[in-house]
């Protein structure tokens, strides 16, 4: 069984950079970071971000960067 991986080559563990959602109650901010939790079979990446909240990225409906890890 192969982990699933979101649009950008997400995987758990993955950082993301929030950009812009379509969720008229969500209080992120465009630019708040976060760590992708699960990523169930719609693609939704379930998200713990920075700031304490947990909103879900929806491929279709929100935007976000996949922030690739720095090499060393």
């Amino acid at each position: 069984m192969s982990a699933k991986t979101g649009p950008a080559g997400e995987t758990v563990g993955s950082r993301v950079r929030f950009i812009h959602s379509t969720d008229p109650y969500t209080r992120l901010k465009p630019g708040t970071l976060g760590t992708v939790v699960f990523i169930d079979d719609l693609g939704t990446l379930h998200v713990k971000w920075d700031d304490g909240s947990g909103l879900g990225l929806v491929p279709s409906e929100d935007i976000w960067s996949h922030i690739l890890p720095a090499y060393k």
